[in-house]
């Protein structure tokens, strides 16, 4: 912390006189210079400075020193990415009054720039206790580290079932989880339960790198029925056509079991991988509009068939309307049993001819 006043009083007290310094004379021609931009910046804090993302060469010392003191942006917040083109900085250059044409400008098109985890938790340490991090940080951490988890689980045990993880993180571990680039290893772990382990690794982030040790409870993970193959619409899955996968997250109105999807007809088609959601799969079309299906009338110990057309689409179980092919050409109701054949009670008749 004291470092960083000091930094601050140095830049109040040299860089902005200077600048003032260099603003006052720009274009003359002894100041041009030339402007190497790196491909990366990892700030440690403050604002972002052109000396920072670029090495100024090519000028006298104190054109030098006053351009890298030129304050350019702030720095981005934790865990998100910033990118600056060569041309958004002659711009914010431009701005500020300083002829960007008498310079050369060389090195990376754009520079990626990123906030180290370590400057974040040095501003918190000096101005009290450690304030929560956002939503998203925090969804971002718990990813990544559940996937760390998953991961190492899978490698070390692979004849356990795949699981859910979940832990309680610090403030502190949830803003190195969450920082741009982060890397999340997990070296080793220690059971305590059959469910819950503490697992132990280190999170390399932009600036450092930091120990973590976090206590997990593990649940069996859900797995998802996902398209082994492409599926087209009107498909009615058999065993080759879908598989359990543990890399979908599982999700309200997903298929979880096999036999919820098999003998079943999509309604919609699936890219392979994807997972087959209950909403998109109907009970199978035996019966298409316009086909001729055949009709089993039945009655106390009678049985009569006879030929109908479909006036409608018709699935396994359903009720579809058939108008027969004799002379009367009358509608009735028949329940789908099988393909291309409808089941008609003899009450079903004469209600459906009470109707007409």
């Amino acid at each position: 912390m004291h470092s960083m006043r000091r930094h601050n009083r140095f830049h109040n007290l040299i860089c902005l006189p200077l600048c003032v310094l260099f603003l006052g004379v720009v274009g003359a021609p002894a100041l041009a210079a030339t402007f190497v931009f790196q491909p990366q910046y990892t700030s440690h804090g403050g604002p972002v400075l052109l000396g920072q993302i670029a090495e100024i060469t090519d000028c006298d010392e104190t054109t030098r020193n006053a351009l890298a003191c030129l304050e350019l942006f702030p720095a981005p917040p934790l865990g998100e990415v910033k990118f600056v083109s060569q041309q958004d900085v002659r711009e914010i250059l431009a701005l500020r009054g300083i002829d960007t044409t008498v310079h050369l400008w060389q090195g990376a098109p754009q520079v990626r720039i990123v906030t180290s985890p370590q400057a974040t938790l040095r501003v918190l340490s000096s101005s009290g206790p450690a304030t929560p991090v956002s939503p998203a940080l925090q969804a971002r951490a718990e990813s990544r580290l559940k996937k760390a988890i998953q991961e190492y689980m899978k490698s070390q045990y692979p004849q356990l079932p795949p699981c859910e993880p979940s832990f309680s993180l610090t403030a502190e571990d949830a803003r190195w989880l969450a920082a741009a680039d982060a890397i999340v290893v997990i070296e080793r772990d220690r059971a305590l339960a059959p469910d819950r382990r503490v697992f132990a690794g280190v999170v390399r982030a932009p600036g450092g790198v930091r120990t973590i040790q976090i206590e997990t409870q593990l649940q069996p993970r859900l797995l998802v029925v996902v398209a082994a193959r492409p599926l087209a619409r009107d498909t009615v899955l058999t065993r080759d056509d879908v598989r359990l996968s543990d890399d979908v997250e599982p999700a309200p109105g997903y298929a979880t079991r096999l036999e919820d999807v098999l003998g079943r007809q999509l309604t919609t088609g699936v890219a392979p991988g994807r997972p087959i959601a209950l909403s998109n799969l109907r009970e199978p079309v035996l019966i298409r509009r316009g086909e001729v299906v055949q009709i089993s009338v039945r009655a106390p110990g009678v049985m009569i068939r006879t030929l109908g057309r479909a006036k409608d689409d018709g699935v396994l179980g359903h009720l579809v309307p058939v108008e027969t092919l004799d002379n009367r050409g009358k509608t009735i109701l028949g329940k789908v049993v099988d393909h291309q054949l409808v089941e008609v009670y003899a009450a079903s008749t004469q209600a459906a001819n009470a109707s007409q």
